[in-house]
């Protein structure tokens, strides 16, 4: 990407953050009626809601060159963790981020005008630089999950740890790889 396209992306970038209430309410909604995501409830919503808003309230750092892989990770293992401790599945979960992911980009194209090709190789980096972050979320939170399903197993069965690493394999969890 090009210092110009890296200056003026951070219109749409800000354009988000600052309409983050909107693009939370509309997830919201989405995610209460999907059926797929059936396990998310109003009671629930009221945590996951914060952490959303800091999410893309936070887009611009998330999608920065800048970041990295690492500082992604630190955050949203952590996250798959809590969200296991919520009892929401993993599949749900993810497909809540999936679901984040469109409500965000389907915003930015429905209320910003691109008219001119420049303009349109900005929302295209921008929509790039997001699918990058939001895999990144999901295979750092599915890490997460896996950790804390371990735990619990371990927790309630009698397991040694070479039975368990036949269900979880080694290199699955993101805590293990830190400590390397």
């Amino acid at each position: 990407m090009t210092a110009a396209a890296n200056l003026y992306s951070t219109k749409p970038t800000k354009f988000i953050e600052n309409n983050v209430d909107i693009i939370v309410k509309r997830w919201i909604n989405i995610v209460l009626q999907d059926k797929a995501t059936i396990s998310f409830s109003r009671e629930n919503m009221a945590e996951l809601e914060q952490r959303v808003r800091e999410m893309i309230g936070q887009l611009g750092k998330w999608i920065s060159y800048e970041t990295t892989p690492e500082e992604i990770g630190s955050i949203y293992a952590d996250r798959g963790q809590k969200l296991f401790k919520m009892g929401i599945p993993l599949c749900e979960a993810l497909r809540a981020i999936a679901l984040l992911r469109a409500t965000t980009t389907k915003f930015v194209t429905e209320q910003l005008v691109f008219d001119t090709s420049f303009e349109l190789q900005i929302l295209y980096d921008l929509v790039s630089r997001m699918t990058i972050f939001f895999d990144r979320a999901q295979y750092y939170i599915t890490r997460g999950y896996m950790e804390e399903m371990y735990a619990k197993m371990k927790s309630i069965i009698d397991i040694s740890d070479e039975d368990a690493e036949k269900i979880f394999f080694e290199r699955s969890f993101y805590k293990k790889d830190q400590e390397l």
